[in-house]
């Protein structure tokens, strides 16, 4: 069983994740295709997200539906299984519209979750 009070722990790795992914994105995609080093910082940090997710209580999960979970996780498994054939516009697509959406979903679940301990 998956500890509840490590939820918040989750969601702040997820946010962090999320802000170096910000920190670091660049506006075309071509500067992914240029630089290996910010291409496969940037695959880890999302790994990192979906990675958090699983983590997370399922009751946690339950609770914030408008979140997408299961295409959060699942970006997540498709980097790790299928890094062979990484598609660059999906993780560019993550980089430039998904990750700065789902900032603000993780700030509200923190907003009621008990701090840590």
């Amino acid at each position: 069983m998956r500890d509840p009070k490590a939820d918040r722990l989750r969601i702040l790795h997820m946010i962090d994740a999320i802000d170096f992914i910000a920190q670091h994105a660049r506006p075309d995609i071509e500067a992914y295709r240029a630089d290996p080093l910010l291409r496969f910082a940037t695959i880890k940090q999302i790994e990192i997200i979906g990675e958090a997710a699983y983590h997370l209580t399922k009751d946690l999960r339950d609770a914030h539906p408008e979140v997408p979970w299961a295409q959060v996780m699942g970006m997540r498994h498709r980097l790790v299984h299928d890094y062979y054939s990484i598609d660059l516009q999906f993780v560019f697509d993550v980089v430039q519209t998904y990750a700065p959406a789902l900032r603000p979903q993780l700030e509200a679940i923190l907003e009621v979750l008990p701090p840590l301990d």
